[in-house]
């Protein structure tokens, strides 16, 4: 019998008998296997019917299925990551049963583990978590390319920019690009769509300030009411700054007294 009740004696010689069903199966290598089941016989045969199933398709040389994906997806953690310890399938395939959710928690202690900005985390995070609410992906196999084109399509209709739909699509590669490096996707889904050019959807046209119009800017500020906590005077001077620096607005933000060096007439900002 290969789906079972284990049976062991009591302190006072009496059997007991265990409330799981066992399954024993052989691998694809002849190996004698044990693996706990559920309580109820007919779920645990079902299970036996799904792990022989991956045995014979492992034995036969082929990776599991549409149909042994969605097994994998619906048996508990504990299971996928035994059958991947046995080789039954692959790390990748153990993976799979993750939601993408959890997957998404990982890549972002991975990110910020290699020292990425908390504003490049807390943007790729967002993006990627409302590509996933948008398009009901809940596991990995979800992800398609028809789903995002969609998506893309809808949010196009609705107003937004190519250049922000691209950030979109550049978030979602590098999580899934993350996933296939792990060993927890076998690719990208999405690695073949291309990014509409965004100077064809131009939303602001930026150009430089002519000299006599930037001096009318600093006049204007300079006598101006005050506006976020800053003076006419200091944004005249945060004006002035940005303009002969280059820095940009993330960079102004982060300057401190210490960023200023009065004697050599410097500014510097963290690399």
């Amino acid at each position: 019998m290969s789906v079972f009740r284990r049976i062991r004696k009591g302190q006072n010689g009496g059997k007991i008998v265990a409330g799981k069903y066992t399954i024993e199966f052989k691998d694809a290598a002849g190996i004698v296997r044990r693996i706990g089941g559920f309580r109820d016989k007919k779920a645990s045969e079902e299970l036996e019917r799904g792990i022989l199933r991956l045995v014979a398709l492992r034995a036969a040389g082929s990776p599991p299925d549409a149909e042994g994906a969605r097994f994998l997806e619906s048996v508990p953690a504990a299971v996928r990551d035994a059958l991947a310890a046995w080789s039954v399938i692959d790390r990748e395939r153990a993976a799979t049963g993750k939601s993408l959710a959890a997957h998404i928690a990982d890549w972002r202690a991975t990110l910020e583990s290699r020292n990425r900005t908390p504003q490049h985390v807390r943007e790729s995070i967002a993006k990627v978590k409302t590509l996933t609410a948008a398009c009901r992906w809940r596991m990995v196999s979800d992800v398609c390319a028809v789903d995002f084109d969609a998506w893309r399509n809808r949010k196009r209709q609705e107003g937004m920019s190519l250049k922000t739909m691209n950030h979109y699509l550049t978030a979602m590669n590098g999580f899934l690009n993350w996933l296939t490096a792990e060993g927890r996707a076998r690719g990208n889904p999405l690695t073949h769509l291309h990014k509409p050019n965004p100077e064809s959807d131009r939303r602001v046209r930026r150009k430089a300030f002519a000299h006599a119009e930037f001096s009318r800017l600093l006049t204007a500020t300079l006598e101006g009411e005050s506006h976020h906590g800053l003076t006419g005077e200091g944004r005249s001077l945060l004006y002035r700054l940005a303009v002969e620096s280059g820095f940009r607005f993330s960079e102004l933000r982060s300057l401190v007294k210490a960023s200023f060096d009065f004697d050599e007439a410097t500014v510097t900002i963290e690399g």
